[in-house]
């Protein structure tokens, strides 16, 4: 099964034959998607391929009604450590893999993606994209944010030392310019519904604490075979076709729940107070003057785009009321705060790529719209 899925625009072959091939003038964006843990992006394929059919009608509208060229195109891929032999090609050493490990495995992935517009190749084939959106779900926005924040850092470091034209290692030709966070657990996991149980299981319990990821997956092992683990996922969960396949893998795989618990555990070790720098929520640009406050209040003005948009579940069990409602309200406080905040009333879940993936989908278009008319 893959370990990526990669859904380029589907207007980039100039198939139907109206639509015209694109140009060295075409504008391409990547919309990189992040999972939650478990890890496994084949369960948001409803999600990704229904967002992606509804991005072709934006960029079809976008060429008629604006004269603008933008292709967006999506890729995401597991976690590290969730399908058997994936460690990322060696670079991150053995797993399982934190949480540390997952957002760098993530950066590289950013920052190695390139315009790929099939067998045929065309104009600016294989180059950096124009613009890159970073969207995650659950952890894989904290991840996502936290990707955000390490650029910001290393531009920001790179100018206190030589000449913002130095290059920025691996990284300069990064444009982040928008972060979609969907059910985003950014602070105090611990203290949700789950996140109190999951850590008097991972945490508290004493002998089971230190072995609960190599135990849970030992008990799949030997005490369920692949038949039973079937029928429960079917006629217990009551999954869909899609969800019970990936969560039947997952379950039977030889690494992924001890992958999942071990990953688990650093999450409410790590995501605990609100640690994000004012300055993440500014507004978009490059970091041009350390000290050019005048200048930078200037750009403010004058650049109200979004920079993260957040979608909060109403009553989410992984984001505690108390802990979303204080997020909410620091954020709104901040003057230069570029963060839309979205509190989600139709009761969709925090796992919402099971059953409501392209209800989602139709909501992330929206947004994604809203940011084209900018492009």
């Amino acid at each position: 099964m893959p370990v990526w899925l990669f859904y380029p625009s589907r207007q980039s072959t100039g198939s139907p034959a109206k639509v015209p091939l694109p140009t060295t003038d075409t504008k391409h964006a990547l919309l990189f998607f992040v999972p939650g843990n478990p890890g496994f992006i084949d369960y948001y394929e409803p999600f990704l391929s229904t967002l992606r059919s509804l991005l072709d009608e934006v960029e079809n509208k976008t060429r008629v009604y604006h004269g603008k060229d933008i292709r967006f195109h999506i890729l995401g891929r597991n976690l590290l450590g969730f399908e058997d032999g994936d460690d990322g090609g060696g670079a991150y050493g053995p797993g399982p893999y934190d949480l540390d490990t997952q957002i760098r495995g993530v950066m590289d992935a950013v920052a190695a993606a390139r315009i790929d517009l099939g067998k045929a190749g065309g104009a600016r084939h294989g180059e950096p994209f124009d613009e890159v959106v970073l969207m995650g779900h659950s952890v894989g926005s904290y991840i996502a944010l936290d990707v955000f924040r390490r650029h910001m850092q290393t531009k920001r470091n790179r100018t206190r030392v030589v000449s913002i034209k130095e290059p920025l290692g691996g990284t300069d030709h990064l444009n982040l310019r928008l972060g979609i966070l969907l059910f985003a657990t950014l602070m105090h996991l611990a203290r949700s519904r789950r996140g109190q149980k999951l850590e008097r299981i991972l945490l508290t319990t004493p002998i089971v604490s230190g072995w609960a990821d190599i135990l849970a997956q030992a008990a799949l092992w030997w005490l369920f075979p692949a038949w039973v683990l079937s029928l429960i996922v079917q006629y217990v969960l009551w999954f869909p076709p899609h969800a019970a396949a990936v969560t039947l893998r997952f379950l039977s795989s030889r690494g992924g729940v001890r992958q999942a618990l071990y990953l688990g555990r650093n999450e409410l070790q790590r995501i605990g107070p609100d640690e994000w720098e004012d300055e993440l929520w500014e507004a978009v640009g490059d970091v041009d003057d350390i000290d050019g406050e005048a200048e930078d209040d200037k750009k403010e003005a004058e650049d109200p785009q979004r920079k993260f948009i957040i979608l909060f579940g109403e009553n989410d069990h992984w984001v505690a009321n108390d802990v979303r409602d204080e997020f909410i309200a620091r954020r709104n406080a901040h003057k230069k705060n570029r963060a839309h905040i979205v509190l989600d009333e139709r009761g969709w879940p925090h796992d919402f790529c099971i059953r409501h993936g392209e209800e989602v989908a139709e909501t992330v278009k929206i947004w994604i719209a809203d940011l084209a008319d900018t492009l």
